[in-house]
């Protein structure tokens, strides 16, 4: 019996709070807005749940975009690395990903 392998796919989400790009994240394209909210809680840019006022996606998921009642997002300013799913958390920069 032949077994077919299926390597997972990554693709490179935006997320943007409150209408401004915040970061990138590459991942696998699954569950998105749970992984944004939840990477913004890890971030520590959210506190709770309560301050996520809606959570919408593009079409084609490429686009997350978070509404937040806080402006803690503001203090960090906007992330200029793509954050990885390698271990332990990779990142790589714009210019690399772009140039």
């Amino acid at each position: 019996m032949k077994r077919t392998l299926h390597v997972p796919q990554e693709s490179l989400i935006r997320i943007f709070i409150n209408g401004t790009f915040f970061s990138a994240v590459l991942c696998t394209p699954r569950d998105l807005k749970e992984l944004a909210v939840g990477w913004l809680y890890t971030q520590g840019v959210i506190e709770s749940l309560n301050e996520v006022a809606s959570v919408g996606a593009c079409e084609d998921l490429s686009d997350i975009r978070v509404q937040v009642t806080s402006d803690r997002y503001r203090e960090r300013g906007r992330d200029h690395m793509i954050r990885t799913s390698a271990c332990m958390g990779g990142h790589i920069s714009y210019a690399q990903r772009y140039h």
